[in-house]
């Protein structure tokens, strides 16, 4: 019976503190999401939802993110010319304006060339620095231009 006792009192002294531990390690993790919105603005190009660029893109959500994610959006973007157009990505109007030193934005179609009547896929990756603080939200105006 002694050693009965022994064995139930050793048990309760471990799951007291698998349980302290457990509340320490809650009490010390931190996590910061954060909300975002993007506008989109075509200069001599158009850009789309879908693939058959039947469905204007205006605005992105991104969602809600962590310090040190990234996440990928895809867009059409159409060439509504008469001549080849090279393409480009900038971004306007960060609020705050201090998010652009932790938010990067870039795409895979930079500098790329489209003919007229054509439109390629765009893959636009946003990551947020791991070292973010103080931003709970932020909205921006992503400018795709086609120079030709």
């Amino acid at each position: 019976m002694a050693m009965q006792n022994k064995r139930i009192f050793g048990a309760t002294i471990v799951a007291i503190v698998i349980m302290a531990t457990a509340v320490a390690l809650a009490l010390l993790q931190s996590t910061q999401t954060i909300p975002s919105t993007g506008n989109i603005k075509g200069i001599n190009v158009k850009v789309y939802e879908n693939s058959a660029c039947t469905v204007p893109l205006t605005s992105l959500t991104w969602g809600t993110l962590e310090p040190g994610s990234s996440t990928i959006k895809t867009m059409w973007v159409k060439n509504e010319g008469t001549s080849p157009m090279n393409l480009s990505l900038t971004t306007t109007e960060w609020n705050p304006s201090n998010a652009l030193n932790y938010i990067t934005v870039t795409w895979n179609q930079n500098g790329t060339t489209v003919n007229p009547g054509l439109n390629v896929q765009a893959n636009v990756t946003l990551t947020v620095s791991p070292s973010i603080s103080g931003i709970p939200s932020f909205a921006f105006t992503m400018v795709i231009t086609g120079t030709g």
